[in-house]
């Protein structure tokens, strides 16, 4: 399995250590980790902007976030499993295709949604408290061109 670089940004609620450093509350730390990408996803250095789009987050396991139970089953629509940077996106954005999510990282379309329509994305968090964090974004996406 692949890697790619992803820029993951941390909002101190308390003060703490936090990569080895003290870190006031309220501060924000930034760091670049490695991210896992499927072997069949080749990331290009050009990317092409898709416009904004409003960013919201769940999380696959709960029934705030997945109203139909048998979607909570920790598969996406694609069949993967719901792990990772996974972007939910409309139907007109293929299954594979690689999306540079500000704040969130690059990540791969892998998930549809009954509300994820038009210019509506939803990006995968481990946890409904994550997603509750990211809240409701209107930022710019990019489509990662492949090689």
């Amino acid at each position: 399995m692949k890697t790619i670089d992803a820029v993951v940004v941390l909002l101190a609620l308390t003060g703490a250590f936090m990569a080895g450093m003290y870190v006031e509350r309220g501060k924000r730390l930034q760091a670049t980790v490695k991210r896992p990408v499927e072997d069949n996803v080749k990331i290009g250095k050009d990317r092409v902007s898709l416009g904004t789009y409003r960013v919201t987050a769940y999380c696959a396991d709960c029934e705030v976030c997945v109203n139909v139970p048998e979607w909570r089953d920790g598969k996406t629509a694609s069949g993967k499993d719901a792990e990772g940077l996974i972007v939910a996106a409309p139907a007109d954005i293929a299954f594979g295709t690689v999306l540079d999510i500000e704040g969130y990282g690059r990540a791969v379309v892998e998930d549809r949604g009954g509300a994820i329509v038009g210019d509506k994305l939803d990006v995968l968090m481990s946890s409904h408290s994550a997603a509750l964090t990211w809240g409701v974004r209107h930022i710019e996406v990019f489509k990662v061109l492949i090689d």
